[in-house]
């Protein structure tokens, strides 16, 4: 069986306290069952690895046609009313070593560079 292509989306959370890997699992996975369903969770295969907690800033891998679907999803993640956040995509490669070379996101510069 050939494996299916995938896609990394490198994506930033913003929120006043720090977000646990755990956590933005979770609302990523609520996020696409509301907005696509389940049969849409089996379609983008949505996996979140490299969470650097310190930048909310980690990589999310789906497949290949599934990173519109994913982009909407990652984009409705709100929190909730006492916690509030959102979050983005910064961008999107067919490796995630090409992610790492191109961004500078797991020292958490960004966070620097607004002090």
């Amino acid at each position: 069986m050939r494996r299916r292509p995938s896609r990394y989306l490198l994506v930033r959370v913003l929120a006043e306290t720090v977000v646990p890997e755990e956590t933005f699992r979770l609302l990523l996975t609520e996020s696409i069952l509301k907005l696509l369903g389940e049969a849409g969770l089996a379609e983008i295969d949505p996996r979140l690895f490299n969470w650097n907690e310190n930048a909310s800033t980690g990589i999310v891998k789906c497949t290949r046609d599934s990173v519109e679907k994913l982009r909407a999803s990652i984009s409705m993640i709100s929190g909730s009313p006492e916690k509030p956040m959102c979050a983005y995509v910064r961008a999107v490669s067919g490796t995630s070593k090409g992610l790492k070379t191109k961004e500078s996101w797991h020292s958490g510069q960004d966070q620097a560079t607004k002090s």
